[in-house]
């Protein structure tokens, strides 16, 4: 009785589902009162407040060239809803995006809404990933880029500035943009040898599922452009980049440092490398929730390389001292584990052997059928899909890092439980590309193209045929794998890349299915 009533359950949900998503789809550009993850509180006289719980972090606003990040601090231990950094509210609404913590907000879109409004992902749909609470812009005049360090003439540059196409040239470059973090909630459930009794390892971090990212078309200006303007003294060796955020992890450590991140100095000044300030996402100026007024973007790279809120580029003779270079955003072999009795969790020069992630790894996603929650092997959900004519179609996104353009993807359906590496004995299914390989190596072809380097997703899709005759209704396990064009590909399970701060995972992706 229990395939017939795991079955029902998944019919349940897939209507609910298809309810969700035209709601969302309909909402997609009209804000919300109420953001995701926050609560109306009633108050005196019938009004209402709404609020989000978060411990007590810093005591004092931090304004710089006129972005102001709110205090979090309130008497009893609750901030408003602008002071954790859930405000603006998500345009989507709840129903497109699964809420991994509240304050400050970190939200991811449902994979079956990753592709809803095509190629370029609107902001509505877009990850949300902040450290902290999102500075607001008060004054967009008193807003100013302070370029400083080992430079021969520090800059401060307004946005005019910085739009002024006779000082610096416009350029556009469309790129994915995908936090480290992206399906850790999987590789923590990964079924790894382990003392455990499940045989499953806890990992550290956000708990993101598979779609914490978004592809769009960014506008702005050549970092190595404005730093030429700058002069790069002989000295420098890395170039920071900071926002104007408030995170705990400076503040805990007695620094005023915003969230910041750095490139070593030859991969900012190679202009190939397409490493930009943009102030535009797809056309239009950055909402305060992705950047504005400005930020940086460094295609190819984990999200955590791109900045936002930035007010400061700061040139370095040494090594960036910064939180996030320095004691997270790092990959750990897996019998590195962590240690209780250091304060950092490992030892000083444990983390200090480690040099910090720069370039995304090849991944994938299936968006339909979609899973409910956004995990996929080991979550135990059911994607729910009709094979009416004895076949379905299988629909996703691929992508590595580096500008590397994902050449093949492979799809297999297993009964359910199987082993994923039976799709060597059953065959895998190649799915078709957009843009297809031709379709890029083509595009390589026209004037001006830049040799080899593509930054953005590239969608797929396959026909599945399900096992018969006669078609078999039933549970099953769909997987599917990438490659690209340098020949990296991804391990059969997350175990061989376990690590305790569960990031990189791009195992093969391994989706439970009910088909009808």
């Amino acid at each position: 009785a229990l395939p017939w009533l795991l079955r029902a359950m998944a019919l349940i949900k897939k209507t609910l589902q298809g309810i969700m998503l035209a709601a969302a789809i309909a909402l997609l550009w009209a804000p919300l009162p109420l953001a995701l993850g926050c609560a109306l509180t009633p108050g005196p006289n019938g009004t209402q407040t709404c609020e989000c719980t978060v411990g007590p972090l810093h005591s004092a606003p931090r304004v710089v060239a006129g972005l102001t990040a709110p205090n979090l601090t309130l008497p009893n231990g609750s901030t408003n809803l602008g002071a954790c950094g859930c405000d603006p509210p998500l345009p989507s609404g709840g129903a497109a995006f699964q809420l991994n913590k509240p304050c400050p907000l970190n939200a991811e879109p449902l994979l079956g809404y990753v592709l809803a409004a095509g190629r370029t992902t609107p902001p509505g749909l877009f990850l949300k990933r902040n450290h902290g609470p999102v500075p607001l812009l008060e004054d967009p005049d008193a807003y100013q880029l302070v370029i400083r360090g080992a430079v021969n003439s520090p800059l401060n540059l307004t946005l005019a500035d910085l739009k002024n196409t006779s000082r610096f040239e416009r350029v556009e470059v469309e790129a994915l943009l995908c936090c480290a973090g992206n399906r850790r909630t999987e590789m923590g459930t990964a079924r790894c040898p382990s003392p455990s009794s499940n045989g499953s390892k806890a990992v550290d971090g956000v708990p993101w599922g598979a779609a914490a990212l978004g592809n769009a078309v960014w506008g702005g200006v050549r970092l190595a452009d404005v730093l030429e303007e700058a002069g790069v003294a002989s000295g420098a060796r890395w170039v920071e980049f900071e926002g104007a955020d408030v995170v705990k992890e400076e503040t805990q450590a007695d620094s005023d440092k915003g969230f910041a991140s750095a490139l070593p100095i030859g991969y900012a000044m190679d202009a190939s490398n397409d490493v930009m300030l943009a102030f535009d996402l797809n056309g239009a100026p950055l909402p305060p929730e992705h950047g504005a007024p400005l930020r940086n973007v460094v295609p190819g790279q984990l999200g955590a390389r791109s900045v936002k809120w930035l007010v400061y580029i700061t040139l370095l003779e040494t090594e960036s001292t910064s939180y996030f270079m320095q004691r997270d955003y790092k990959l750990f072999p897996p019998d590195v584990l962590p240690d209780e009795e250091e304060e950092e969790g490992l030892p000083v020069s444990v983390w200090n052997a480690s040099p910090p992630l720069q370039d995304l790894n090849v991944q994938l996603g299936i968006t339909a059928p979609a899973s409910p929650d956004n995990n996929t092997a080991g979550s135990g959900t059911l994607a729910s899909v009709s094979a009416g004519n004895g076949s379905f179609n299988v629909e996703g996104f691929t992508f590595s890092g580096g500008g590397r353009y994902v050449q093949a993807v492979y799809v297999c359906l297993l009964p359910h439980l199987e082993a994923v590496e039976r799709c060597d004995n059953v065959g895998w299914l190649p799915a078709d590309l957009s843009p297809s390989p031709e379709e890029f190596q083509q595009a390589l072809l026209e004037p001006g193209a830049e040799v080899g380097r593509f930054y953005s997703w590239s969608t797929w899709n396959v026909t599945v045929a399900v096992p018969g005759p006669p078609p078999s209704a039933g549970l099953y396990n769909l997987v599917a794998r990438a490659i690209d064009v340098s020949g990296n590909s991804m391990p059969q399970t997350s175990c061989p890349i376990w690590n305790w701060r569960g990031v990189m995972n791009n195992a093969w992706m391994s989706l439970p299915v009910s088909v009808e």
